[in-house]
């Protein structure tokens, strides 16, 4: 990358003192979650689904459209925070 071994070696002990960590959460179960920031609606569609909900196999693209379609009349309804 161009840069020197000790401004990388700063770089990564800085990362290091800001006693963060990085977690990834993934939800294959999750069809739909509805939020508001700064007054924003928001709709996340999850489209990370399993194959399988409940042990029957599901076309994913097809139940990610139903869930748009009927969540769309939910989520223009919700109520501003």
């Amino acid at each position: 990358m161009g840069a020197e071994e000790e401004t990388i070696a700063q770089y990564i002990q800085d990362v290091r003192n800001l006693k963060m960590s990085y977690k990834n959460f993934q939800g294959d179960s999750i069809l739909w979650i509805a939020a508001t920031t700064d007054g924003e609606k928001m709709v996340f569609i999850n489209t990370n689904l399993s194959r399988a909900v409940n042990g029957i196999n599901v076309n994913k693209k097809d139940f990610i459209e139903k869930a748009k379609e009927r969540y769309k009349i939910d989520t223009e309804n919700m109520p501003e925070a």
